[in-house]
């Protein structure tokens, strides 16, 4: 037979041995902490917007800025996109990787600015409007009647370079004095001085034409009244707005004497 004592110690024995495996028991049901979450894509850039979108240029070598930037997934700005590619027409337009376009012709072209696989566009047109017309020579002195000049006009646009395919218009403020044809020939009609104007749109530049007497036809004049000149046999042209080498008798030398 057991004693009192001896039962007590193993009734205690089993409670704490039951306890401890109930303990372990809760703790392996299977069910742990959370996993972490998935961490968000690295920001990229997804688009790409130049600034401004488009812009015209009216003188070669004029030039403008057109910043980039890229913007990530979220909508967020993730850095100035570099200019690759740069322009569609470098004939036209060219661009650094600074994003500064220069006016080379006219045209038009596609600025692109891109940063990774994404890109963004710009358009460029450069249309030359004239900013001065100069006529060469400015001035010139033409011996009456019949002595030519032929005038030169340029039209240039704002930075000085020309422009090329118009239409330029000629006129004389005198055409009693010095007329002037659709290519810039001037002629001598008479003594005096006259404007030569050549227009191109609403610009237009000038050349001063002075018109003298030939000292020949002077002499020829005081022979022709001094021996009765009317009454030769063969008088052509003689006093007339002809040159002087179609007076019938006149022969010029290569100076025009």
């Amino acid at each position: 037979m057991r004693s009192r004592k001896t039962l007590g110690r193993w009734s205690a024995g089993i409670t704490i041995g039951a306890i401890a495996t109930s303990v372990l028991s809760c703790g392996d049901d299977g069910v742990g902490p959370a996993p972490p979450p998935t961490p968000p894509p690295a920001p990229v850039a997804t688009t790409v917007t130049v600034d401004p979108g488009s812009a015209s240029f009216t003188a070669l070598g004029e030039t403008a800025r057109f910043p980039a930037a890229g913007r990530d997934q979220t909508g967020l700005v993730r850095g100035v996109a570099r200019v690759a590619g740069a322009s569609s027409d470098a004939s036209g337009a060219t661009t650094d990787a600074s994003g500064q376009v220069t006016a080379a012709g006219n045209g038009a072209a596609t600025i692109t600015a891109r940063t990774g696989s994404a890109s963004g566009t710009a358009e460029v047109t450069v249309a030359q409007e004239v900013d001065a017309v100069a006529v060469t020579p400015a001035a010139a002195t033409l011996v009456a009647f019949g002595d030519t000049v032929r005038l030169v006009a340029e039209a240039t646009d704002a930075n000085g370079h020309g422009v090329a395919g118009l239409d330029i218009s000629w006129s004389s403020s005198d055409v009693r004095v010095a007329r002037v044809d659709d290519t810039g020939l001037v002629e001598a009609v008479a003594e005096g001085t006259a404007t030569i104007t050549a227009e191109a749109g609403e610009d237009s530049g000038t050349a001063e034409i002075t018109t003298v007497e030939n000292p020949d036809r002077s002499a020829l004049v005081a022979l022709y009244e001094a021996t009765d000149g009317p009454n030769w046999i063969d008088n052509t042209n003689w006093l007339t707005d002809a040159p002087l080498e179609d007076w019938y008798g006149v022969r010029m030398d290569g100076s025009g004497r």
